[in-house]
């Protein structure tokens, strides 16, 4: 039978393995998203997809604030 101690560090030991996996994952997201635009803007040769890219993510965020 699993008494108390047990029971708490099984809890303890999963919602950190919870928190590290969703940082990973939030990680992964992040940095597929700057690849995708380092390769535009490496194809265009400009900086215009990364400042379009800026301007759409401040937009949504001024947008919340008026909400």
């Amino acid at each position: 039978m699993i008494d108390v101690v047990s029971y708490t560090l099984i809890i303890i030991t999963s919602f950190c393995f919870g928190l590290i996996v969703s940082f990973m994952l939030s990680h992964m997201h992040y940095f597929r998203k700057l690849i995708i635009l380092m390769r535009r803007s490496i194809a265009t040769k400009t900086l215009d997809p990364v400042l379009a890219e800026y301007e759409t993510v401040n937009e949504k965020v001024n947008f919340r604030k008026l909400v």
